[in-house]
């Protein structure tokens, strides 16, 4: 039986991401993008029924559910006291580490998850697993080799240097055009949802959707819009909602820019 780990994250982009990293490893990634469709409510059935993960990823932003209460409620579950569950946070405070350590959490992973520390984390927690699969599918994996021409200049597109994604997926250029284009897809989604979270001055709803963004757009080296996106994230933290709907208007001005640039970059970069 193959190792299996069971990703939950609301971002289709991660998830595609962590499940090439686990791939390479010979690791199936099972992603499960809410905890509605993980605990099965909102008449949804429960994946967790089908489900025995060797070990679990779970981020600690999402909607319905904050990662925390999921992670209270896993380690509730008998069938799963003993998995190891490493967080996800593109925001690794001290309070949140402190707060899942507490609630049994193995461990934390910051975001944009690179490839090698999420193996070596896994790595490290798989002996706890009451599945040995793992560990052993682990250990007999030989570390990637870094690509070569990493600074090459064929990897800027525009506002984003793609360098960094081409690293983390060791080269496989294949993901990186697809990858690519979830972005490009889901950006008008995702913008929406911080454009009415402004519009309704809803704190709490946008400090989750720009964090949200804020993590899709750091996979593709685009500083400018992370730091919009992450500019809006603590308005909403800290409720101090006057000028988000200025940072707003050069968040999807600066976003319109770089989803061009990357569109124009598939064109020319063909798979």
């Amino acid at each position: 039986m193959t190792a299996q780990v069971l990703l939950v994250d609301d971002s289709r982009f991660a998830g595609k991401m962590i499940a090439k990293m686990l791939a390479d490893k010979g690791v199936e990634c099972i992603h499960v993008i809410s905890a509605a469709s993980l605990f099965g409510f909102k008449g949804q059935p429960s994946r967790l029924r089908e489900l025995h993960p060797d070990a679990i990823l779970l981020d600690i932003m999402m909607p319905e559910m904050d990662g925390m209460d999921v992670l209270r409620k896993l380690r509730a579950m008998p069938s799963l006291k003993d998995t190891p569950i490493l967080m996800l946070s593109a925001s690794a405070n001290e309070r949140n580490v402190t707060q899942a350590v507490h609630l049994g959490a193995d461990g934390f992973l910051s975001k944009p998850v690179e490839s090698d520390k999420l193996i070596s984390e896994l790595s490290r927690v798989a002996g706890k697993s009451p599945h040995s699969k793992l560990a052993e599918t682990l250990a007999v994996q030989p570390k990637a080799k870094d690509p070569e021409n990493a600074d090459d200049e064929r990897f800027k597109a525009g506002l984003a240097d793609l360098t960094y994604l081409r690293n983390i997926l060791d080269g496989d250029m294949d993901m990186v055009h697809e990858l690519i284009g979830v972005f490009i897809e889901d950006m008008p989604v995702l913008l929406t949802a911080i454009a009415k979270a402004v519009a309704n001055q809803d704190a709490t709803a946008l400090r989750a959707a720009a964090h949200r963004f804020k993590g899709s757009a750091g996979n593709l080296g685009a500083p400018l819009v992370v730091e919009l996106a992450r500019q809006l994230e603590l308005r909403g933290e800290q409720g101090a909602l006057e000028d988000a709907p200025a940072i707003f208007d050069r968040l999807k001005e600066t976003s319109q820019k770089l989803g061009k640039g990357l569109a124009d970059w598939l064109a020319a970069n063909p798979t």
